[in-house]
């Protein structure tokens, strides 16, 4: 997880469950869905050890994880396969560890 450099974490959901969340809200905060996002090969860098892999995890998340060129992100993905999303503030709240999450799916 620790390649992905995600924010934000969240179990007990289906995988890839946030794909389909339009907004949601966690402690006081309420974030709305800008775009998926697009994985960059600096997941191919080992945090621990700076050394940079040939392919995964990249090779295995194209496999599966590729939008549909009629989705509306598909231009500015290009080849980069999609793990995780992007949120915008709607509005600024605290939120800590353990905190549900509830989620508004488009």
């Amino acid at each position: 997880m620790a390649r992905f450099r995600p924010n934000i974490v969240v179990n007990r959901c289906s995988a890839f469950a946030e794909d389909t969340w339009s907004e949601i809200k966690i402690g006081s905060a309420h974030l709305y869905q800008t775009h998926l996002c697009g994985r960059c090969r600096m997941t191919l860098v080992d945090p621990e050890t700076g050394v940079m892999a040939q392919n995964e995890p990249l090779k295995t998340l194209r496999k599966f994880r590729m939008v549909d060129s009629s989705h509306p992100d598909a231009k500015a993905l290009g080849v980069a396969p999609v793990f995780g999303v992007n949120f915008n503030i709607v509005e600024v709240g605290n939120i800590k560890v353990g905190d549900i999450v509830y989620a508004i799916v488009e």
